[in-house]
């Protein structure tokens, strides 16, 4: 006989920012269990509510941030066990500005840790995180101004070191350089950015087409 089971939705919000150096995901306190452990950034969608509109609210509700730029990874299910039910859980892919990254952040359940220790404190959330970070580097190759983990104005390096964390690997800056340079969607400004040395580098920033902006892609 067939029963009908309720099944809850819930928002994965995998939240993306780039220190200087590394990736980092934004991620919270987790309610369940003794030992302090982080888990993503989620909640329910009410039933006055679309999923973006859910994703919109959790973020501001948990970190203060009005402005973000998400995309929908895809459908899970998996186990609450904050709430001890199965739930499909609709994941988003989140970037945040290296402003916001560094901006005090009030509710200090948060905290921005690296890909292999949310892993390995919320091991079961491997197939959503790894989707995200497969739609991170389809982004960074298709639509890199699009990307907004960047600060409004950057330098060469700064654009290069983005890049090797998103590929984990060394990427020659210069065949970075032509392929960016290439697709026509930087432009060099008037600007140096002078606190590595005396001479400085210059900055760049993206043109305004296709630039970033808050929102749902």
């Amino acid at each position: 006989m067939y029963h009908e089971t309720k099944i809850f939705v819930t928002v994965d919000c995998i939240v993306f920012g780039f220190d200087g150096t590394k990736l980092k995901l934004l991620s919270t306190k987790s309610n369940s269990g003794a030992i302090e452990q982080f888990t993503l950034i989620s909640g329910f969608v009410t039933t006055v509510e679309n999923v973006d509109d859910a994703v919109a609210r959790i973020m501001s509700e948990a970190t203060g941030f009005n402005e973000i730029h998400a995309e929908q990874i895809g459908a899970f299910s998996r186990f609450r066990e904050e709430y001890g039910e199965v739930a499909l859980s609709i994941a988003y892919f989140v970037v945040v500005r290296t402003e916001q990254m560094f901006c005090p952040i009030i509710k200090d359940n948060l905290r921005w840790i690296s890909r292999r220790e949310l892993l390995n404190n919320q091991p079961h959330l491997h197939p959503i995180i790894e989707g995200a970070f497969q739609k991170l580097r389809q982004k960074a190759f298709s639509n890199p101004e699009r990307l907004g983990l960047l600060s409004q104005k950057f330098t060469w390096t700064q654009l290069h070191k983005l890049y090797e964390a998103i590929a984990e690997k060394r990427i020659d800056k210069r065949n970075l350089q032509k392929k960016i340079t290439s697709l026509k969607i930087i432009t060099r400004l008037n600007e140096k950015e002078k606190s590595g040395s005396k001479k400085g580098s210059f900055l760049y920033s993206y043109k305004s087409q296709g630039q970033y902006k808050p929102g749902f892609w």
